[in-house]
This record gives structure tokens, C-alpha cells and sequence, in this order.
């Protein structure tokens, strides 16, 4: 079976290309403001971020012996 490690969000992954390592410029923190906006009901009112960067996971496979 197939299962899940860990998954990490990152601004920036470079690959090695003689030795396929990844460097990860991991995203630490990510900050949202939000400010009420009173002539929009809340009903209506939507967040939408914009994000651009990578998600790495590290899947691995049980092996029975």
C-alpha cells in the first residue's frame, strides 16, 4: 500500500541536475489581513488568494515481508 509522509508548500524547488537532489525554498508563514467590508453582505463576500509556488510530498510504499 501506498501512503503519505509529509507535504510541504514552497515558494521555490530546484533540482539538481548530476545528482537529482531538490533544494526547497520552503513558504514559512503565510499572512492574511481582512478588513470588513460593509456594503457587501456576507452572503456574497469571497476571499480569493492568490498563491504561486509548489507542494512537495514524500509518498513511500509498505513492503510485507
Amino acid at each position: 500500500m501506498i501512503r503519505h509522509a509529509w507535504s510541504i508548500l514552497c515558494e521555490k524547488v530546484v533540482t539538481d541536475k548530476d545528482s537529482n537532489n531538490l533544494t526547497l525554498s520552503v513558504l514559512e508563514q503565510i499572512e492574511f489581513r481582512y478588513s470588513s467590508e460593509d456594503d457587501i453582505p456576507d452572503d456574497k463576500l469571497r476571499i480569493v488568494v492568490p498563491i504561486s509556488g509548489s507542494i512537495v510530498s514524500l509518498w513511500y510504499k509498505d513492503v510485507d515481508v
